[in-house]
């Protein structure tokens, strides 16, 4: 609220200062202050307060009066008080203005006490805004399909629902300006309209404005309206373990999740090629997933089959596809599932190239499983060795090192000419 205020002390007159906010004022502990609205506005009560501090008069008795003029130089408000206050009190006068129209206004405060002489004049300004419009909308941003919420809300200068307006103009425009709809005339509430527009699928893209008029006085507010980004979601995919020819069974784990860390609703599909090269999966399974699955095959006896007898491994290939619940978007990878003939993998050096029937000899193995685990000391390993040219076989069964290692000191038989490993076993 803008303020005016006339300070008067005995035998000095102060100047008067306009002031913005209410203000009561003293001068040099004592004086005289008149607060009053800069502001005049129609059908809104103009209120003046007066403080008297002057210690030297019981009472002072002043003469206020509030004029106004339209541009016609008519008069409009011609309202005259008298008002008596006495030492250390307040008091407040109200001026019902009616509805005035534009023009030039004034307060005048003068003393009619002879013993304190002054008179001071004020120019007011007119403001013909009775009420003020607030707009809330439900959220800042929207998308192609969305509901846009809104509410009007309508209050008088003394923020209480404007009773003396009963309707409002409301149009919403696009990014484009293209008015998209309106709502004419429509009832306040207590102050208060409310209602709801669903934007199109296909919607200009940009800032949209809500426009409202009411009583005299209009006000927007902004928003956006912005493509709808489909989320990016990753898929992952691995074997439940290692696996070996005698597997009759694989496991595969899914996980899949946007981006910003949430899970993804929708459906798994997996196909499975048992040879390389094929065209066409072999085993196909569909299961709906929550972030995280597992989905198992059940193969046949051949399906597992190594066909080159100098090959470790085959490889059988998971193709995975994800389709999310709301979007429909798939993501797809393809996962390589190594099957391998022995469960371990065994490297072997020995302490000398070559080795001399009758003489000892040291050989030192290294047994580690699919996923390069050292091979745990808890079990044995059986080693089978065959000398070639000898009917002898060697057997000996050995329990691996914290580091994986068997070493193994034996002596060749005097027929020995070639050492083989045929089996090593847990």
């Amino acid at each position: 609220m803008k303020s005016s205020m006339v300070k008067i002390s005995p035998g000095r007159l102060i100047q008067l200062t306009l002031l913005c906010g209410v203000l009561f004022g003293s001068c040099h502990g004592q004086g005289l202050a008149v607060i009053g609205q800069k502001l005049i506005r129609p059908g809104t009560a103009y209120n003046v307060v007066i403080l008297n501090t002057i210690q030297q008069l019981r009472t002072i008795q002043l003469s206020i009066k509030l004029d106004g003029f339209n541009n016609d130089s008519q008069s409009v408000i011609k309202q005259h008080r008298i008002v008596r206050i006495q030492k250390g009190k307040m008091k407040s006068e109200s001026f019902q203005v009616g509805n005035i129209p534009h023009g030039k206004y004034t307060l005048t405060v003068e003393s009619l006490d002879a013993a304190l002489t002054f008179k001071e004049l004020v120019d007011l300004e007119y403001h013909n805004k009775k009420e003020s419009i607030f707009i809330q909308l439900d959220k800042p941003l929207y998308k192609p399909g969305d509901i846009i919420r809104f509410r009007i809300i309508v209050v008088d200068v003394d923020i209480r629902p404007a009773t003396n307006i009963k309707t409002v103009d409301v149009s919403l425009f696009d990014a484009e300006k293209n008015t998209i709809m309106k709502w004419s005339n429509s009832t306040l509430g207590k102050g208060v309209f409310e209602s709801w527009f669903q934007i199109a699928s296909t919607p200009t893209h940009g800032t949209w404005k809500l426009v409202t008029q009411a009583g005299n006085s209009e006000t927007f507010k902004e928003f956006e309206v912005k493509p709808y980004i489909l989320p990016k979601f990753f898929v992952k995919a691995r074997p439940a373990e290692e696996y070996v020819i005698t597997a009759r069974q694989v496991k595969l784990i899914v996980e899949t999740s946007f981006t910003f860390g949430k899970p993804v609703n929708g459906n798994v599909t997996v196909d499975l090629f048992i040879n390389e090269g094929s065209r066409s999966p072999k085993y196909t399974t569909t299961k709906s997933i929550h972030g995280l699955t597992t989905l198992k095959f059940d193969l046949d006896e051949h399906d597992m089959k190594i066909n080159d007898n100098d090959e470790d491994s085959k490889i059988i290939t998971a193709r995975i596809s994800v389709m999310e619940s709301f979007s429909n978007l798939v993501e797809t990878v393809n996962v390589t599932i190594p099957v391998y003939r022995n469960r371990y993998d065994i490297t072997m050096s020995s302490s000398e190239p070559i080795f001399r029937p009758g003489k000892s000899f040291s050989i030192q193995f290294h047994i580690k499983d699919r996923c390069g685990e050292s091979f745990s000391r808890e079990k044995s390993a059986i080693i089978l060795i065959n000398e070639k040219w000898s009917e002898d076989e060697l057997k000996f069964e050995k329990i691996p090192n914290e580091e994986g290692k068997i070493i193994l000191e034996f002596t060749p038989s005097q027929n020995a000419t070639v050492l083989e490993i045929t089996e090593v076993d847990d």
